[in-house]
């Protein structure tokens, strides 16, 4: 990842961190993401703005682990929650 791609991305965190509601950020910050491609997509499913099946499966499988250890921690409900109501709709198709 470009030097100046990867300070563009931490400068929108940080305004999205300093203010969650802040719309520019956050469309600054999909519009970056969207057009990097992580490294597990080697290019694979890299549409911008979606996530791939397999980065999304992981990141469920992850949620639920972190839920399963500890039932009340209500960060990983809402990560689990987010994650499947995200579901089909921000995904990359399936890639056969």
């Amino acid at each position: 990842m470009a030097k100046r791609t990867r300070l563009r991305i931490q400068e929108a965190c940080d305004d999205l961190y300093c203010d969650p509601d802040d719309a520019a950020a956050a469309g600054r910050l999909r519009q970056l993401l969207g057009r990097v491609p992580t490294a597990s997509s080697n290019g694979v499913g890299a549409h911008v703005g979606v996530v791939s099946r397999a980065s999304w499966r992981r990141l469920v499988k992850i949620a639920c682990d972190e839920l399963h250890d500890d039932p009340g921690d209500d960060d990983a409900r809402d990560r689990l929650l987010l994650l499947l109501a995200a579901g089909d709709g921000g995904l990359a198709p399936a890639v056969a």
